[in-house]
């Protein structure tokens, strides 16, 4: 849901993902930081992120340039798993420099 004023607009599961997505970009964009363990100084290996959603939080707070992002799961096999939100996170990635395997 998004309030604007007194009116509040629900947006289907999809839209919210999206808006989601567009959100942590943003912060991606911002410029890259320290984030508990996490900073754009090191070089991160995510071994086994299923759905990407623990890389992706991790890009967003310190950059994706520094990322290698695994899966366990090829591409199309984590879409019929997780559903095609995955898709969109896996593109988020790609444009924060994240390399995927």
């Amino acid at each position: 849901s998004i309030s604007t004023g007194q009116q509040t607009q629900h947006l289907p599961a999809e839209g919210q993902s999206n808006m989601h997505l567009a959100a942590m970009l943003q912060l991606a964009q911002a410029g890259p930081r320290q984030v508990s363990r996490y900073s754009n100084k090191q070089r991160v290996l995510m071994v086994g992120d299923g759905d990407f959603s623990f890389s992706l939080s991790v890009a967003s707070s310190v950059g994706g340039s520094n990322l290698v992002c695994t899966s366990l799961d090829k591409r199309t096999q984590a879409q019929v798993k997780y559903g095609q939100g995955v898709t969109a996170t896996l593109q988020a990635l790609e444009r924060m420099g994240a390399t995927l395997l």
